[in-house]
């Protein structure tokens, strides 16, 4: 589905990370491209399941190199997830939204964009659930102990703590998930997309948000 914003950029919305995502965002990117429109707000509030070979091919859209996340634990071997400049699909402007429903795979793209200084992160503090997790049985239930815990590109935890916004924005209700808050938008390319990239902008891409099957991230 599309939609135009009266503002006129492009306005993109991930549901999960799966296998499929990054090759839809760059079709949803390319034909924005088409039409004209400069500057991107990715919406990724309640954004929560996936997993992260998708998320890093996600911010591989967005970044020309350099790394994206890292996992390391006592217990779990380091390793590291750099992005290739040559799957670069989108230069233009670019703004994120997050909220505390972002966890997972969507932090993991918005700490990459913003420790990179290729986008603004506007909304809420996220919510802070990306790790490596075990359960172990007892007797009377079981215990979930975090093994291993994935950092931005700059080092930073974002298990526990989250993804801090560039610009704090208060989340507004919305009676359905699949509702554009213009507001918040409004914010967003304030605060990241440029009003000199917004002013070339001409269309929208959206995608739905309902509801994927898939395994929580962790």
């Amino acid at each position: 589905r599309g939609r135009r914003l009266e503002q006129g950029p492009g306005y993109l919305r991930l549901p999960d990370f799966d296998a499929q995502t990054a090759e839809e965002a760059r079709a949803q990117l390319e034909a924005l491209k088409r039409e004209g429109v400069k500057s991107v707000v990715l919406d990724l509030r309640g954004v929560a399941t996936g997993e992260v070979a998708p998320a890093v091919a996600v911010a591989e859209l967005f970044l020309d190199g350099g790394p994206v996340t890292k996992l390391s634990g006592r217990s779990v071997p380091e390793k590291s997830w750099a992005a290739d400049s040559a799957r670069r699909a989108w230069e233009g402007g670019l703004a994120v939204l997050i909220d505390h429903g972002t966890a997972g795979p969507a932090e993991i793209v918005a700490a990459a964009l913003a420790d990179a200084g290729r986008a603004q992160l506007v909304g809420e503090r996220s919510f802070g659930r990306a790790a490596v997790q075990k359960t172990i049985a007892l007797p009377r239930g079981g215990l979930v102990l975090t093994v291993a815990r994935y950092t931005s590109p700059k080092g930073t935890v974002l298990h526990g703590k989250g993804v801090e916004p560039t610009t704090a924005v208060k989340p507004a209700e919305r009676e359905d998930d699949d509702e554009v808050d213009e507001a918040e938008v409004d914010k967003a390319l304030a605060a990241g997309a440029g009003a000199a990239a917004v002013a070339g902008g001409v269309g929208v891409a959206l995608f739905p948000f309902e509801a994927h099957a898939g395994e929580p991230f962790g």
